[in-house]
């Protein structure tokens, strides 16, 4: 199981949730002279800046490169621990999924940095234990009724910190291609928890359903590529006799399977469509309508075609 990157997710399906902005870069922390620490979930990372020693040279100008990468040093505190790192060096972050590496830009002249001090350190976090953070979907209720909202009962375990985050949803119809995306925003609670993903169901059938957890740590999300899943069936009204129940797929239309469904009652079995349209009454009679019209202009075009060759 990895984390990636989220991409831009355009449609929003209520008003909780919130549209997903791109975010290419990775997660980074750049320390100045005058910078602030950086707030990391219900922690932060604060760094001491760039040491230089001067046993490494003490005469004229000398920029990182020139010498040793063990003469610019930095010490950095995260999540109530000290760390000492040296320049292009990668260590694991405590008590945390993450790694770090600094990379250091600057220069001394006569072995101390001038003033204004002329250096930078750049930390890049890596995520190396993506296993911290997992889901699963808890539902008792499959059937959902048409037009009515209804919640995605995600349970999710965080062996991390309390994080800003929140689930990334996708819902597929399967009578349609499109697939609705959208961010649901809450804080992900370290340990485990169960939290309430809101939906409204606009489309009849089957609906599946993928729910990614996620953190975030400043403009960066940090989305668990494997979803907890679960799959819904969206009927008129439940207990509907629009409902069709069924004990195999013999008992169904063409183009439905029978499939097991979790009701408040326990498991009961409908006839699921995997491809072919559900059409409503109102649908129904307009097609018909509309057969019918061209079917009747069509005979009235044959009609003249033969009086005109008479």
């Amino acid at each position: 199981m990895r984390f990636a990157i989220p991409v831009i997710m355009a449609l929003l399906l209520l008003p909780v949730s919130v549209a997903a902005e791109i975010v290419s870069e990775p997660l980074t922390y750049l320390k100045t002279a005058g910078s602030l620490p950086m707030p990391f979930c219900s922690t932060s990372f604060e760094s001491s800046g760039l040491s230089y020693n001067p046993n490494c040279g003490s005469s004229g100008i000398i920029s990182v490169g020139d010498v040793a990468d063990a003469c610019w040093t930095s010490t950095i505190n995260f999540n109530g621990r000290t760390i000492s790192l040296q320049n292009n060096q990668k260590v694991a972050l405590p008590n945390s999924p993450f790694a770090v590496s600094m990379k250091a830009s600057g220069r001394v002249k006569n072995g101390v940095f001038e003033t204004p001090a002329l250096w930078s350190v750049l930390y890049t976090f890596e995520l190396t234990d993506p296993n911290f953070l997992t889901s699963s979907i808890v539902n008792v209720q499959n059937v959902q009724t048409l037009g009515k909202d209804f919640s995605i009962a995600v349970k999710t375990t965080n062996s991390f910190i309390s994080c800003s985050g929140g689930y990334y949803v996708r819902a597929s119809p399967r009578l349609y291609p499109a697939e609705e995306r959208y961010f649901y925003p809450q804080v992900v609670a370290a340990g485990t928890g169960l939290a309430n993903v809101p939906y409204k169901a606009s489309t009849l059938g089957v609906l599946d359903f993928k729910v990614y957890p996620y953190i975030q740590i400043g403009e960066v999300k940090l989305i668990q590529n494997v979803p907890a899943s679960k799959s819904f069936f969206i009927a008129p009204v439940v207990n509907s006799p629009e409902v069709q129940a069924c004990n195999s797929n013999a008992d169904c239309p063409s183009g439905y399977t029978c499939e097991a469904f979790q009701t408040s009652t326990g498991t009961a079995n409908y006839c699921s469509n995997t491809s072919k349209p559900v059409q409503d009454s109102r649908k129904a009679v307009i097609i018909g309508v509309f057969a019918v019209a061209l079917s009747t202009a069509l005979i009235i075009v044959i009609i003249r075609r033969k009086g005109r060759k008479r």
